[in-house]
Formats: C-alpha cells, structure tokens, sequence
C-alpha cells in the first residue's frame, strides 16, 4: 500500500521527510535560516578589525581611511582625527 502512495505522489519522498512538513516544519526552517544569516552578519562583525590610533575598524573602513591618508598625504590617525572633529 505505501508503495501505491508514493507512486501517485508528485514528489516522491520517504515517510521520514515528512517529518519537517507542514507549518511546524516551515516555522523550524524559517527561524534556522534566520539563525544561521544573524550569525554570518555578527562573525563579517568580528572578523577583519583593524586598529589605527585607538579607534577599530571593519576591514572596508580601515582600507577606505588609508586611501583618503595616502591621498591627502597625511597618517592615517590625522584623517581619523579630522574625521571625528566633523561629527
């Protein structure tokens, strides 16, 4: 008999797949993948901090501040300093 199911079913699967079927099993995947996105942001967070004066950078931050020191022919502190003095 679960053979005659499973042939007129569209997506053939085992009895065991069924088990994250239906609104539960939507729910549990939903808040996994929204689990598993917050967690990727918070370690792009923590990976990659770079340190000029006693201020911390993420990695596009410091890059961006060390092209604007290179241009404007200053140390990175003193585009750092100006920066702050603005806000």
């Amino acid at each position: 008999m679960p053979e005659e199911k499973n042939r007129n079913a569209l997506i053939p699967r085992p009895p065991s797949a069924l088990e994250m079927g239906g609104p539960r099993g939507i729910l549990t995947r939903m808040v996994s993948d929204a689990l598993a996105v917050a967690r990727s942001q918070e370690k792009a967070l923590t990976v990659g901090r770079f340190r000029i004066g006693n201020d911390e950078f993420c990695d596009p931050d410091y890059r961006q501040i060390l092209l604007w020191a290179k241009a404007l022919e200053l140390e990175p502190e003193d585009v750092v300093q100006r920066l702050r003095s603005r806000a």
